[in-house]
């Protein structure tokens, strides 16, 4: 209820409400914080990072010369096939999936 009444109200209003807000104040200060003393630094380190995984990938890719390269497989999307079946936990629970 509260918050369709919030939203009701002009955009000005609104946006002086937010800005009295404790919360909104907590996340202003964070965000400055984060993007001045967090942020530059890591994208320094980045930037290193992505020098040295060139290097990486080069050596890889003349470590297994004439032969296919595939990709890493981390953070993609894994599909399998087979039949769910029960789960017996040692704590003598049983989980049946079908």
């Amino acid at each position: 209820m509260k918050m369709k009444q919030f939203l009701r109200q002009d955009k000005i209003t609104r946006l002086q409400k937010l800005e009295q807000d404790t919360v909104m104040k907590l996340y202003a200060e964070l965000k400055n914080q984060f993007e001045s003393a967090v942020q530059p630094g890591t994208r320094q380190l980045e930037a290193v990072m992505e020098e040295y995984m060139k290097n990486y990938m080069e050596g890889i890719m003349r470590m297994n010369e004439g032969k296919p390269l595939y990709p890493d497989a981390n953070f993609t999307l894994r599909v399998s096939y087979g039949r769910e079946e029960g789960y017996h936990p040692c704590d003598r629970i049983t989980y049946l999936y079908s």
